[in-house]
């Protein structure tokens, strides 16, 4: 069979490829894969069948060593192997390049009589010992979780013009007002400006719960290791910190373009990411996003405010905020599916439908922003604290209505 070409134009696609030029595929090919856990036989088929060969030649060595075993020892001792890790090592590279591939054939060798799989590597101390430091992350959570609530309950108190007005919120709702009226009511509180806020929210937060799950696993099945993807979670996250400087922006500048301007930004680098392996340019693509949405967030909710009724702040503010976690849970859970048969561009479809959300809000906010210009929007802060003054003794005495 020397220089016959054999399988390389069938499958390999090179019909220079022969038996004895052959070549194992590169660690970046290897490395690299189109359709995220999975090969694509089409483009992918020599590193396929390097794999498996791979797999075929661990599990037959285990055959060969086993029959060793059992013939020295007259077949009176059991043997057994560690194999078929295919769950401690889903979702990793490793998978494919650890040999793990052919379970089938061990299974059915008769010289093994069972198999330890998967023991975790992370758990392995006896006695089941190990645990702690996993879970340790999650202890701290809850610790710092029970420190604050205690914080809340003990420090935060309830103005005396709020409580007067929940109690008569209670009053009201007692007199049984009519639906018609109900419905009215809430009417007027969802305006288009809000309603265009809450569509906002809802898509950028779909891409933020589709990236929470499937960015890790897209970078490793690419190659990354785990400190370059810390190092991506870092610099998307530290820009952050400069929010305060978002929010010092948003009281000199428009706020509706900081707001335009920083989900744009973060839409493109949703799209950018499920399109580039590039991983230094994808580092600094989440050092842009981190600042894009640090001085985009404050101006959003400085705007919401804006249009929102006084007496409304907190529902509207609440139901905004339901709307962000809604979508964050669906994007959680529908992102892995479609990542098994899109890989990385989950992220870009993501993307895609944020900046469609955010281009059916804008012109809707535009023209409430101009508005605002024009009636002279919020007043200054020593403004705001010389009504709240004046206001607190009204608020006591005629609750629940207020300078709506």
């Amino acid at each position: 069979m020397s220089g016959r070409p054999c399988f390389g134009h069938r499958l390999w696609g090179d019909p220079e490829v022969t038996f004895d030029n052959a070549t194992v595929p590169t660690k970046a090919r290897r490395q690299t894969s189109r359709m995220g856990a999975l090969r694509d036989p089409a483009q992918e088929q020599q590193i396929i069948d390097y794999y498996l060969y791979n797999s075929d030649m661990v599990a037959e060595t285990i055959a060969v060593l086993s029959g060793a075993v059992k013939e020295i020892t007259r077949r009176e001792k059991a043997v057994g192997v560690f194999y078929g890790y295919t769950l401690q090592l889903c979702g990793e590279q490793r998978q494919q390049n650890a040999g793990h591939l052919a379970l089938a054939q061990v299974l059915a060798c008769p010289d093994v009589d069972f198999v330890c799989s998967p023991t975790s590597y992370a758990f392995r101390q006896l006695g089941g010992e190990g645990t702690s430091g996993f879970y340790a992350i999650f202890y701290f959570g809850a610790i710092l979780a029970a420190v604050s609530l205690t914080a809340v309950i003990l420090l935060v108190k309830e103005p005396a013009a709020l409580k007067t007005r929940r109690v008569q919120r209670l009053q009201d709702r007692r007199t049984r007002e009519s639906t018609r009226a109900t419905i009215r009511r809430y009417r007027n509180v969802f305006t288009l400006p809000i309603l265009a806020f809450i569509l906002i929210a809802f898509t950028s937060h779909y891409a933020m719960g589709a990236w929470d799950v499937v960015w890790s696993l897209y970078l490793a099945h690419h190659g990354a290791s785990k400190t370059y993807i810390s190092m991506t979670w870092i610099a998307f996250a530290a820009p952050m910190l400069f929010s305060f400087a978002g929010g010092m922006l948003a009281d000199r500048y428009s706020r509706f373009w900081l707001l335009a301007v920083g989900f744009g930004l973060s839409s493109f680098a949703w799209m950018f990411y499920g399109l580039s392996t590039n991983l230094v340019a994808l580092l600094v693509v989440n050092v842009l996003e981190g600042f894009a949405i640090a001085f985009s967030y404050p101006a959003k909710q400085a705007f919401l405010i804006q249009v929102s009724p006084p007496r409304w702040f907190g529902m509207v503010t609440g139901v905004e905020s339901t709307s962000m976690q809604l979508a964050g849970l669906l994007g959680s859970l529908t992102a892995p599916l479609m990542y098994a048969h899109i890989a990385g561009r989950v992220l870009t479809l993501a993307g895609l439908l944020a900046l469609a959300g955010l281009l059916v809000a804008a012109p809707v906010l535009y023209k409430a922003w101009n508005r605002l210009k024009e009636t002279g929007g919020l007043p200054d802060q020593a403004e705001l604290e010389r009504l709240a003054d004046g206001a607190r003794p009204v608020l006591a005495a005629e609750p629940p209505h207020g300078p709506d």
